[in-house]
């Protein structure tokens, strides 16, 4: 007897739990998303976010039953701008949440950039969703992907050329070409590179936009000694040469000054 009323009593709570869930999601409706991002700055407007994106769909499971948990959810990728794709509905609205997942894309950046495509992360935050969908609606929703960022370790770099000119020779007036072969350091407050000086004081450098950029080189210089004899002695040069927002051809004149005595 005990057995049986175990079997009985386990029977019809069963019973109980499985009519508690029981969801019917066959009353249906067609959603339709379009999606877009800022693609390219060099066109109007925003543009359909790229083919194979995936978005997530989900319907909370307590439209249907209020004793349920969970939720429907079907994944559906971006063709042509858009998904569409039929959902489970019923006769007084459903409420459909949309969560487009993030992706990477090499943005066109606007004319007379210093980099012509940066590549960026696009994410959607917040919440998109279609409200009261019900049997046999056809809804379109557009969502629009609002977090665009740059990844940590990007950095925008312009090319200049630079003619190095210094006081090399206190016996001379002005100022001269700092000799050829002479290695220097271009750095910032983050960033360092090195370069050696060919013919006519010239360098060529890549460096971080919009940052301010000093050069360092250690060079011989000629001086004067107690009875007026000119003798070489070593000098450090430090200057600031300036802070570039974008590439030029154009040869950039920099003075690096008298420098120190360096020895």
């Amino acid at each position: 007897m005990l057995t049986m009323a175990s079997l009985m009593f386990s029977s019809c709570t069963e019973k109980i739990e499985t009519s508690a869930l029981t969801l019917d999601q066959s009353k249906k409706a067609t959603l339709k998303v379009n999606i877009y991002a800022e693609l390219n700055y060099t066109s109007q407007g925003l543009e359909f976010a790229p083919n194979g994106t995936e978005v997530l769909v989900r319907i909370a499971n307590n439209n249907f039953n209020p004793a349920a948990t969970g939720f429907w959810t079907k994944v559906e990728t971006i063709q042509n701008g858009a998904i569409e794709l039929e959902i489970p509905v019923n006769d007084q609205g459903v409420t459909v949440e949309i969560f487009p997942m993030e992706f990477v894309f090499d943005q066109v950046q606007p004319f007379g950039s210093v980099s012509s495509n940066i590549s960026k992360r696009y994410r959607f935050t917040g919440v998109a969703a279609e409200n009261g969908v019900k049997t046999n609606e056809i809804r379109t929703h557009e969502v629009v992907y609002n977090d665009i960022t740059l990844f940590d370790n990007f950095e925008q770099t312009v090319s200049k050329k630079f003619e190095l000119r210094a006081d090399m020779d206190v016996t001379t007036g002005g100022s001269e070409y700092v000799p050829n072969g002479t290695s220097v350091t271009v750095y910032t407050d983050g960033w360092m590179t090195t370069g050696t000086v060919s013919a006519a004081g010239r360098i060529d450098v890549t460096l971080p936009k919009d940052e301010n950029v000093w050069i360092r080189f250690e060079a011989g210089k000629v001086v004067t000694n107690d009875d007026g004899d000119p003798i070489v002695r070593n000098y450090l040069y430090d200057a600031f040469i300036g802070n570039f927002s974008e590439s030029s051809p154009v040869l950039t004149v920099v003075n690096c000054g008298g420098g120190n005595l360096w020895e």
